[in-house]
C-alpha cells in the first residue's frame, strides 16, 4: 500500500513498526512524484539516509551524504545542516571509522553551543564563573523544556550530538566518558519523555553500565526502556532491547531468564517478518540448550541459525554458527557428525582468506582431536591451543575457548606429573584467561577463574593465599551483580573452613597431588567451566544466628550475646580462640571480614579499631557476612558508642562492674536490683537492639533501627 508516500511523517510511522522495505518504496515514491521546495528535498533526503540506516543498508549512505553536502541550500538551514553533519558522524562510527566522525561532532557541539538562544524569560543567564559553556546549555535546555514558548529544534539535536559523543567514546574504549556523556544527554531531556530518541539513549546507557561491571543499574535501565518500548510500540526497537538483555542475562549466567528475552525477541522479528535478524538469538538459545544438556533443542536451533546464515551468504557468521554446532555434537560425544561439520568449515576456510574462520577451523580441529583422546591426539590438540593463544588477538572468543580447554589439558598432564613447572604454566595460561575475560566483558568468566586460581592454590597447598583468592572472588563477583555465582564462592570458602584441618594435615605431610586434586575438587570445576555448565543455582537459605561476642585487642569480653539453646560453650573459651586467631592469623585478618570454624559452628570475625566482633552460627555464611558488615557499618558510625566502648576498655573497675546475667548475657532484667542497673554499661542497650534488628532474622526490619541513649 501506497498511501503514506505523500507525508513525509507517515513515512516516518513505517519505520517506527520495523517495514524498513514499505518506507523505503514510500521515500522514493515522494521524492520522485512530490513537487517539493529545495528544504523539502533535503529533509526527504534526510529521512532516505535515517531509512537505510535503520535498514542495514550502510553501501548507499555514503553517496546520499555527499550529495547532500553539494546543495548549497543546506548550510542555510541550520537544522538540516546540523543533521546532516550528525548523520555523517553516525555514518562513520557505524563503518569503524572513528577519526573521521569526530570533526563532525566536534563541529555540530561548536554550533549549537554558540547558536542557542534562549527563548524562555524565565531562563536565568549564568555566567561563565558560575557554571561551565555545557551545563549552562543543558540548564537553558533544562528550563526551556518547562516553557510554553515554542521550543527550538536545537536541544532536540544536541541530544543527539551527546548521544553521539557518547557513542565515540565507547567505540573508543573510553567507558567512563561514555557514561557521562549519555547521563548528561538524559538530563536534558524531559522526565517523562517516552521517545524514540530517549529509549534508545537509554537502551545503551544500560548495555554500557553492564560492560562496565554494574549489572544491577545496567539491567535496570534497560528493563525501564524495555518498559517504556513496550508503550511506544516501536517493535524493531522492542525486539533489539529483548535481544540485548538475553544476551547480558546469559553472560551473567542466568539461562532460563536469557531464554525468555530471546524468545520473545525472536517472535517480534518473526512477526515483522524479518527472519534474517532472528539469526544470532537462534543460535545464542543453542548454546544456552548446550550449556542446559538439552542436545536435541541446541541442535534445533543452531540448524535453523545457520539455515538463514547460508542464504545470507555471510561466510564469517556461518563459520561462527558451525562451530557452535561441533561443540554440540562433541557434547553428544558424535564424533562423525560433527567431523562432517569441520570438513564444511573447511571449505569456507578454502573458499576466502579470513583470520577468524582459520582460527574457528583450527579451534573445532583441536576440540575433535581432544574429544577422540589418546596421547597423540591430546599432544596435538594442546599444540593447537597454544598456538591459538599465542596468535595476536582476533575475536575474545577464540581465544577464550582455546586457553580453557589447553588449562585443562595442561591439569590432566600436572596430575600425571607433578611438576612445579607445570603449576607455573597452569598460572600463566589461567592470567592470560582472567585478562581475555576482563576484556570481553565476560564477568561471569572472571568470576570463575578467580575461582580456579583458588583451587591451583589449594593444589600448591597455598591455603591462607586460597582464602585470600576466594574472598577476591566473592567481592569481584557481588560488584558485577552476580549475586548467585558469589553464593556458590561463598559455599566454596564454607567448604575450605570445614577442610581446614584436613589440609593442615596435607602441609605436615608428602600427600600425593591426586589426593589433593579430589579434595580440592578441581577437574570437575575445570570441566563445568569447559563445558559452560556454570554453577548449580544455590539455595536462598539464611543460617541460624547462635552468638555474638564484642572484645577488645587484649582478650576482654566487653559484650556477649547468644541466640539459641544450641550454644554450649563458655563465652570466655570463644574469646580465647578468637584472640589466638588473630595472633595466627594476621595476614588472613587484613581482609574486613574473615571466617573460622568453632567446634561445630561458623564464625565470622570482624576487626574495628581497637575492638573485634564476631558472629557464630550454623549454617551457610553468605547472609551472615552481609549481616555483619551491616552491623560493622552502624558499630563504625556510631562516635559515641566508640568513645564509651574505649573508656570502658581503659578503666579496669568498669570492666569488672559489667552486669553479665548467667555469666553469658549482659542485658538489664527485670531481676536485676537497682545497683546492678546502675552499673550495666549504657552501651548494652544499644548493642542488643542492634543485634536484634540484624542479626536475628524474625527481627530483621530496616524501619527498625537501634539508637544510643542521650545520655550515654
Amino acid at each position: 500500500m501506497m498511501w503514506e508516500f505523500r507525508d513525509l511523517e507517515k513515512i516516518r510511522q513505517l519505520l517506527v513498526h520495523g517495514r524498513y522495505n514499505e518506507a523505503l518504496q514510500n521515500i522514493i515514491l515522494y521524492k520522485r512524484k512530490m513537487k517539493l521546495s529545495v528544504e523539502e528535498e533535503i529533509k526527504a533526503e534526510l529521512l532516505h539516509i535515517e531509512i537505510l540506516f535503520r535498514a542495514g543498508f550502510l553501501q548507499d549512505i555514503a553517496p546520499k551524504l555527499d550529495f547532500l553536502s553539494k546543495n548549497s541550500e543546506l548550510a542555510n538551514n541550520m537544522e538540516l545542516y546540523l543533521e546532516w553533519m550528525v548523520l555523517n558522524a553516525r555514518y562513520n562510527q557505524e563503518i569503524g571509522k572513528l577519526a573521521s566522525a569526530k570533526p563532525f561532532l566536534k563541529q555540530a557541539h561548536e554550533i549549537v553551543l554558540t547558536s542557542f538562544q534562549p527563548k524562555s524569560a524565565k531562563v536565568e543567564k549564568l555566567t561563565k564563573e558560575e557554571k561551565s559553556t555545557k551545563e549552562n546549555i543543558i540548564d537553558n535546555f533544562a528550563n526551556q523544556k518547562e516553557s510554553k514558548n515554542q521550543i527550538s529544534p536545537l536541544p532536540f539535536i544536541f541530544q543527539k550530538i551527546l548521544f553521539l559523543e557518547g557513542i565515540q567514546h565507547w567505540y573508543e574504549g573510553n567507558i567512563e566518558e561514555a557514561l557521562q556523556k549519555l547521563e548528561d544527554v538524559l538530563q536534558i531531556i524531559p522526565k517523562n519523555s517516552h521517545s524514540g530518541q530517549y529509549i534508545q539513549i537509554l537502551t545503551y546507557y544500560g548495555m554500557i553500565l553492564c560492560e562496565n561491571g554494574d549489572y544491577t543499574r545496567g539491567i535496570s535501565h534497560l528493563q525501564h526502556a524495555l518498559e517504556l518500548e513496550r508503550d511506544l510500540g516501536d517493535k524493531v526497537a522492542l525486539a533489539q532491547i529483548l535481544g540485548q538483555l538475553g544476551r547480558i542475562t546469559h553472560l551473567q549466567g542466568h539461562l532460563d531468564e536469557a531464554l525468555k528475552y530471546l524468545q520473545e525477541s525472536i517472535f517480534i522479528w518473526e512477526n515483522l517478518g524479518d527472519f534474517s535478524q532472528i539469526r544470532f538469538n537462534l543460535a545464542d538459545i543453542g548454546t544456552i540448550y548446550r550449556q542446559k544438556g538439552d542436545y536435541h533443542q541446541a541442535l534445533n536451533y543452531i540448524k535453523r541459525s545457520l539455515v538463514i546464515a547460508e542464504r545470507i551468504g555471510n561466510p564469517n557468521e556461518l563459520s561462527r554458527f558451525l562451530l557452535e554446532l561441533i561443540r554440540i555434537y562433541l557434547e553428544m560425544n558424535a564424533i562423525e557428525n560433527a567431523e562432517i561439520a569441520l570438513a564444511r568449515l573447511f571449505q569456507l576456510q578454502t573458499m576466502i582468506s579470513n583470520k577468524k574462520i582459520e582460527l574457528r577451523y583450527r579451534l573445532a580441529n583441536a576440540l575433535i582431536l581432544k574429544q577422540k583422546g589418546r596421547a597423540r591426539n591430546l599432544f596435538q590438540a594442546q599444540s593447537l591451543f597454544t598456538s591459538i593463544t599465542e596468535e595476536p588477538l582476533v575475536e575474545e572468543e577464540i581465544t577464550q575457548i582455546a586457553l580453557l580447554n589447553l588449562c585443562e589439558l595442561l591439569l590432566v598432564e600436572l596430575r600425571l606429573n607433578d611438576d612445579a613447572s607445570l603449576y607455573e604454566e597452569l598460572e600463566k595460561v589461567i592470567e592470560k584467561l582472567q585478562n581475555e575475560a576482563e576484556k570481553q566483558g565476560s564477568h561471569l568468566l572472571y568470576a570463575e577463574t578467580y575461582l580456579l586460581k583458588a583451587k591451583l592454590l589449594l593444589l600448591r597447598l597455598n591455603i591462607s593465599e586460597a582464602r585470600h583468592c576466594l574472598n577476591q572472588a566473592q567481592t569481584y563477583a557481588e560488584q558485577s551483580g552476580l549475586l548467585r555465582v558469589a553464593m556458590k564462592i561463598s559455599e566454596e570458602h564454607d567448604k575450605l573452613v570445614a577442610q581446614q584441618q584436613i589440609w593442615n594435615s596435607y602441609q605436615l605431610s608428602e600427600v600425593p597431588l591426586q589426593k589433593r586434586a579430589e579434595l580440592a575438587e578441581i577437574e570437575n570445576y575445570m570441566r563445568n567451566i569447559v563445558h559452560e555448565k556454570g554453577f548449580d543455582t544455590p539455595q536462598m537459605i539464611n543460617e541460624i544466628p547462635v552468638a555474638f561476642i564484642l572484645l577488645n585487642l587484649k582478650g576482654t569480653v566487653l559484650y556477649f550475646k547468644v541466640f539459641t539453646s544450641y550454644w554450649n560453650f563458655d563465652k570466655d573459651m570463644l574469646a580465647g580462640f578468637l584472640s589466638a586467631f588473630d595472633m595466627m592469623s594476621d595476614e588472613v585478618f587484613s581482609q574486613t571480614l574473615e571466617r573460622a570454624k568453632f567446634g561445630n559452628f561458623n564464625v565470622i570475625v570482624q576487626k574495628i579499631q581497637s575492638f573485634m566482633l564476631g558472629y557464630v552460627y550454623q549454617g551457610p555464611s553468605f547472609f551472615a557476612q552481609k549481616k555483619m558488615q551491616t552491623l560493622g557499618q552502624e558499630f563504625t558510625e556510631n562516635k559515641v558508642l566508640l568513645e564509651e566502648l574505649d573508656n570502658l576498655t581503659e578503666s579496669k573497675d568498669s570492666l569488672e562492674s559489667v552486669n553479665f546475667k548467667d555469666g553469658l548475657i549482659p542485658v538489664e532484667t527485670v531481676n536485676s536490683t537497682k545497683n546492678d542497673m546502675q552499673k550495666t554499661p549504657s552501651y548494652i542497650k544499644y548493642l542488643n537492639e542492634l543485634c536484634e534488628c540484624i542479626l536475628i532474622p524474625e527481627y530483621s526490619n530496616p524501619a527498625k533501627k537501634a539508637t544510643l541513649p542521650e545520655n550515654s
